[in-house]
């Protein structure tokens, strides 16, 4: 899939010249180089899937194309506030991804 899409990355970077992509390799590699690929924390029990700190840096890089505030590692999996949909009070039971 990826050369595929490979194939129609424009001069501009972007898919067609148009569209902005999200390179999930680049955040895997990028974070594979920063902490190893044997970094226990890196992957699930399943020793193939990712956990949460690839998960927040792709959220991030989305984020990023947004142009809103991004994620930080310590705010990763806490719960966000969210309002009410009844009245003006605030709700915290919304999670960051």
């Amino acid at each position: 899939m990826r050369s595929e899409v490979d194939t129609h990355i424009g001069k501009t970077g972007k898919l067609y010249d148009r569209y902005e992509v999200v390179d999930y390799y680049k955040v895997m590699n990028d974070l594979i180089e920063e902490k190893g690929s044997a970094d226990k924390f890196l992957w699930m029990k399943d020793g193939i899937h990712p956990r949460g700190e690839a998960s927040r840096r792709y959220m991030n890089e989305i984020l990023q194309l947004m142009k809103v505030a991004t994620v930080s590692h310590e705010d990763w999996g806490r719960r966000a506030q969210t309002r009410l949909h009844d009245h003006n009070d605030w709700d915290d039971s919304a999670l960051f991804p």
